[in-house]
């Protein structure tokens, strides 16, 4: 499988968890009011297989790959992308500390995770959408065959490397789970 292929899968199941997760914003700020156990969990798919695994492939492979035949990073696209990137970590790192304190029984800062939240789904679906039609088209059609195949083979790796074994299964069997009480 090409690692634009991979990429695109990745996105496909990181969309389902971000409506997942919209879903779940909402009700924090409705009366309705949210699972703790759920937030909890969408927030580490998000933190694990989003911050650690997918930005990790794209940030320590992918993007270096492309920088390589001619994509620049400073002031190109490949800068806006890590710079979408920074922007997510910043709105995790806001929401873990929000959803810290509202666990412990502090609701007035739902406001803190809802924030950040509507930010960080939007600002991936964006993401998404500039790397479905800009980078991997070129990268597509410009990078060689023996660099996609060393690519995808390095995904892998990095995988196991960021998350550890069986992992991303696990996270994958997690959002059909949340996919089914959220998006049914």
């Amino acid at each position: 499988m090409k690692p634009t292929e991979i990429l695109k899968k990745e996105h496909e199941d990181i969309k389902i968890m971000l409506n997942i997760f919209e879903r779940l914003v909402f009700k924090l700020e409705s009366t309705e009011g949210a699972s703790l156990e759920h937030v909890e969990q969408a927030l580490n798919y998000l933190e694990l297989y989003v911050g650690k695994c997918h930005f990790g492939k794209e940030e320590e492979l992918f993007f270096p790959a492309l920088e390589k035949i001619g994509i620049p990073k400073d002031g190109g696209p490949l800068g806006a992308m890590i710079q979408d990137h920074d922007s997510c970590r910043s709105n995790m790192k806001e929401m873990r500390a929000a959803f810290e304190k509202y666990k412990s029984g502090d609701h007035t800062v739902a406001n803190a995770i809802v924030k950040p939240g509507h930010k960080y789904v939007a600002t991936l679906k964006g993401h998404f959408d500039t790397e479905a039609n800009i980078l991997f088209p070129i990268a597509d059609k410009q990078l060689p065959a023996g660099k996609q195949d060393e690519l995808s083979l390095k995904f892998g790796q990095l995988e196991i490397a960021k998350i550890g074994a069986g992992t991303h299964d696990a996270l994958l069997v997690l959002m059909q789970q949340l996919k089914g009480i959220y998006l049914a």
